[in-house]
């Protein structure tokens, strides 16, 4: 059952990098999969949730910036999916 559930977790992490990535639409799946796992109050779950896109930051109007909305929501899913993982591997 371990090595199911991984692979689950990684199959989600994976859809991180679809060319046709949609937030929200991987959010619904991906708690969707750690209710499954974990139970409906994993706080892994509140934290995919309250992943946003954040187009209003002061940073994308410096033209130097390096900050990148979309990638920095998908590091965030995927080191909080990679906690699962460890989690179960433990």
């Amino acid at each position: 059952m371990k090595s199911q559930y991984i692979k689950l977790l990684k199959k989600q992490i994976n859809k991180l990098d679809d060319e046709a990535f949609d937030l929200e639409a991987w959010k619904t799946s991906a708690i969707t999969v750690l209710h499954r796992i974990f139970g409906e109050t994993d706080p892994r779950a509140k934290q995919i949730e309250n992943l946003k896109i954040d187009y209003s930051s002061w940073a994308l109007r410096d033209s130097s910036s390096k900050y990148k909305p979309v990638e920095t929501a998908k590091l965030k899913g995927k080191e909080i999916m990679n906690t699962a993982i460890d989690e179960i591997e433990i």
